[in-house]
């Protein structure tokens, strides 16, 4: 197979079928052609280089385009549209925030309004995942001629009937077929001969998932070229608001409070004395042999994420309303409890994966029963709760443990998961009781109906 998958397909109107031969569609005399090159893996480079790969353009006419979501929901978890006019491409191969992706499994629509009319030549994308969310499918649209396009836009999402009687098809793009395996794509549609594809003031794009629940494609870019240059849009980014705590020479962490400036004071006040202190004390308890923990990674707030904080890979999200309104709570424990998962870094390979209550009641054991005050300490439903309830249900277990058996116990564990040892018969491995009676254990001490034991 050759080193890069790089062809030259036609793409039929009716349909997505590919074709060998160029065909002569609607939009003008001459065929229209869709350019893909394609790296695998091991190919794909940080600076985007290849056979034919072109430069993502800095001022192409994407620069005046406003682009607004008709239908579809953007995932909280990536960039905002502006990454797709930015003229920068993302430098890893799973690299959210620098990507614009929608959330869900179903087609979406993007509208692309450049103020007035271009001459518009080719369209370029980039897209950039290990996985499925490298694959690009989509279909442009260009308004026809005196449709009433402005009133049909500012309804909203636009129909199969809308598409068909009044907008023209540009080109359509699915590379999963032919570049399966692919996980860098850059797709140009242009005419075979060169020359104008429309003289349009919209671009409609309508994309597909790419087959699964996490098959929304991450965009890095789409380019509009008109033969013409025009500057970057004026940037209505707020100046960055990050601070960066180095702990003792070995250890750097960011924190990016740019989207949640209220959250500044917290951050220098109270976020970051805990992290200096705490993220050594995690490292140190979760030592394993052969295991380096991560000696760099961010804490960053998003305005617009829900739900409270997740780890991915070796960086922290939380989300900018919910630490605001807790503040004088849970803000900086839930982070301490983040930490955590920056240091357990668990292998993702099959076989024996530590299971998720367990992961969690690591993490939450070393915040409530560790970081936090007693009196703040939540409490346990013994007749409702179990052992394998996760979170602080699964601490209180492992705290019984620590407690009345071994005082390693949460350190021990931990290396098996990391090392893939942990199996369901760790526990009567390692102190001859099963989950189940070592809750009824830890149930039965709470209630003060029997002596410790040694």
């Amino acid at each position: 197979m050759q080193r890069h998958l790089r062809r030259f397909i036609a793409f039929a109107c009716l349909g997505v079928s590919l074709s060998s031969s160029h065909f002569r569609n609607d939009v003008g005399a001459a065929d229209v052609v869709v350019q893909v090159n394609a790296q695998k893996r091991a190919e794909a480079k940080s600076n985007w280089k290849g056979d034919g790969m072109e430069p993502v353009s800095k001022d192409d006419a994407g620069n005046q385009a406003s682009i607004r979501i008709l239908s579809g929901r953007a995932d909280q978890n990536g960039a905002s549209v502006e990454a797709l006019r930015d003229g920068v491409l993302p430098d890893q191969e799973d690299q959210p925030s620098g990507n614009f992706f929608f959330s869900g499994s179903s087609p979406s629509q993007l509208l692309f309004d450049f103020g007035h009319p271009i001459q518009l030549e080719k369209v370029r994308s980039y897209s950039w995942h290990p996985s499925t969310r490298a694959a690009q499918v989509y279909s442009l649209y260009a308004p026809s001629p005196s449709d009433g396009t402005d009133n049909m836009i500012s309804a909203g999402a636009i129909g199969s009937q809308a598409l068909n009687n009044n907008w023209r098809l540009l080109g359509q793009v699915d590379t999963r077929t032919d570049f399966a395996d692919a996980a860098q794509v850059a797709v140009e549609i242009a005419k075979s001969g060169g020359g104008e594809l429309a003289s349009t003031r919209y671009v409609l794009m309508t994309i597909e998932p790419t087959g699964n629940r996490f098959g929304q494609t991450f965009y890095s870019e789409i380019d509009f070229l008109d033969g013409h240059s025009y500057p970057p849009a004026a940037d209505s980014t707020p100046a960055p608001m990050l601070e960066d705590l180095v702990i003792d020479g070995k250890y750097t962490l960011h924190f990016d409070f740019t989207e949640v400036p209220a959250l500044e004071n917290w951050v220098k006040q109270d976020l970051i004395p805990a992290c200096e202190l705490w993220y050594p004390r995690i490292v140190q308890q979760l030592a394993s042999e052969d295991f380096e923990p991560p000696t760099e990674f961010t804490i960053q707030f998003d305005a617009d994420m829900r739900g409270v904080a997740f780890t991915r890979g070796k960086d922290v999200f939380g989300a900018g309303s919910w630490y605001l309104a807790n503040l004088e709570g849970e803000a900086t424990g839930s982070i301490v409890h983040e930490l955590v998962h920056v240091v357990q870094q668990y292998p993702r390979r099959r076989g024996n994966r530590p299971p998720g209550w367990l992961v969690e009641g690591i993490a939450d054991h070393i915040r409530w029963y560790q970081y936090e005050p007693t009196e703040k300490r939540r409490r346990i439903n013994w007749e409702r709760s179990s052992y394998d309830d996760a979170y602080f249900a699964s601490a209180t277990f492992l705290d019984a443990i620590v407690q009345f058996i071994d005082p390693d116990a949460v350190s021990k564990v931990n290396a098996a998961c990391r090392q893939g040892r942990y199996t369901e018969e760790y526990w009567v491995k390692q102190y001859g009781k099963s989950p189940s009676e070592i809750w009824k254990f830890a149930r039965e001490k709470a209630n003060g109906t029997e002596k410790a034991e040694g």
